[in-house]
């Protein structure tokens, strides 16, 4: 059977806007800072299944800083506090780590138990996850994300 794993996600900026758009329903888009104007790296965990239980909140300069965020959140999982909130008629949770947004989910529900419990899935399954080093993900490109065609 399959483990879980970190995958890392590589994105552009374009106008200031991550392609493609991170964290998305589940947390506040994040907005380019010097650090990632030429592009930027990120991590989800998906589960066995391939489906995925949640994401980083942030964004990062290259791999390595990525791959070290998601050992840091989780070694820290023992002191970060999950907190679920409503957006609307939807529900959505936020972990954070000494205060500090690490992880949302990757997506919105319909139910605040579903949202409880797929909150708590992503604790329970970061642990044991394969490390994020293997599992790169090709960035956009942009003539395709952008609608533009080559001549």
């Amino acid at each position: 059977m399959a483990a879980a794993r970190f995958m890392i996600v590589q994105g552009v900026f374009v106008r200031d806007v991550p392609v493609p758009e991170w964290p998305g329903a589940g947390g506040a888009t994040v907005r380019s800072d010097p650090r990632t104007q030429a592009g930027w790296t990120t991590w989800r965990l998906v589960g066995p299944n391939q489906r995925e239980l949640g994401r980083s909140a942030r964004v990062f300069p290259n791999v390595a800083a990525c791959i070290a965020d998601a050992t840091t959140v989780t070694a820290s999982l023992d002191t970060a506090v999950m907190a679920l909130s409503a957006r609307m008629t939807q529900w959505t949770w936020e972990l954070t780590v000494g205060g500090e947004l690490v992880a949302v989910a990757s997506r919105l529900y319909q139910r605040q138990r579903e949202c409880e419990y797929n909150s708590r899935v992503f604790l329970v399954t970061a642990p044991s996850a394969q490390p994020p080093s293997m599992y790169v993900v090709p960035q956009p490109r942009l003539d395709v994300e952008l609608g533009a065609t080559t001549e």
